[in-house]
Parts: C-alpha cells; structure tokens; sequence
C-alpha cells in the first residue's frame, strides 16, 4: 500500500510533505509526493493507499469523495488554520462534503478537535500538530540565516499568508 502526499504549491508544500515522507519511509511505508492535480489525475490507475489532503474546503471535499469512490482511504488536515482560535473560522474552513468523505482527520490540536468534533461528532480523527510547525521545531537550522537577517531589521511578527482568510 502507498501513502499519497499532495502537494498544491511547491514552495509552501513540499517541504513538509518530504518531512511527512521521511517520517513513513522509515517505517518503511512506500510514499508518492507529487503535484496534487496529477495525483488525482491518475486516481485510477495507481495502487490504493491513503491520499492526505491538506485543506478540508469544498473542492478537496469532492476530490476526496472521487478517491473514496475508487477505494482509497482519505486522510484530511487543515494546514490553513494554523493559529486560528476562533471557533466559527475553525467551522467555516472545514466543508461538510470534505467532513463526511473523510476517513480520518488530523486535528491540529486540541481545541481544534474539540471545536469540530461538536459539529461533527462521527467525523474519525486524531491530535497531529502541524508538518508546516514540525518542519520550523525539528529543522529550525535551515532557516537561522533567515532569522538572523530578520533580526536585524527589528522586531517583526510573522503572518502565515496561507490563511484562507488572507488569500
């Protein structure tokens, strides 16, 4: 069985989706990281095995209802809300088509879980944290050059622009 990772943007994604694969592939898990349109592009033609995809809205919710359809299990998260407390935000980014073809959902904490296991009760799911979160914790070596040139320009505060809210 191979673990499907797919990414939408290369420069946002595939770094925590290789962090992913690194992970599977230790456990020696077979894993296929690619471009989200070509993986559900060739949907019938792979062997089964669980597809993640990384934003519950309403357009991942019907590809993921295609997958279910031809036998893959589904796996959803929502990358989007990283910071987001705000319980109606939380809902409004979690489509119910995503919510009711979803086979497992990993929630980014626990109020995150609390929040939509209240308006989706049977939704299947678990406390995962954040790839995007674990990739900056695990490898913050990669970016201190970074870091310390944003230093020197002051105090600044990072804003995740992949918020649905922001694109």
């Amino acid at each position: 069985m191979v673990v499907y990772l797919r990414c939408e943007f290369t420069a946002r994604d595939l770094d925590s989706r290789l962090l992913i694969a690194s992970y599977l592939l230790k456990e020696k898990q077979p894993v296929v990281v690619g471009q989200m349109w070509a993986i559900s592009g060739n949907r019938g033609l792979s062997p089964k095995g669980p597809v993640l995809f990384s934003s519950p809205n309403r357009f991942q919710g019907i590809d993921m209802g295609k997958f279910k359809a031809n036998g893959y299990p589904t796996i959803g998260m929502d990358e989007e809300i990283l910071a987001i407390q705000d319980e109606l935000e939380i809902l409004r980014c979690l489509d119910v088509e995503a919510a009711s073809n979803c086979d497992l959902f990993l929630f980014q904490d626990h109020n995150h879980e609390t929040i939509i296991k209240r308006a989706y009760p049977r939704l299947n799911g678990d406390v995962s944290g954040s790839p995007r979160v674990e990739l900056l914790r695990q490898h913050r070596h990669i970016y201190q050059p970074d870091a310390k040139q944003c230093r020197k320009a002051g105090r600044y505060i990072l804003i995740n622009t992949n918020f649905s809210l922001v694109n």
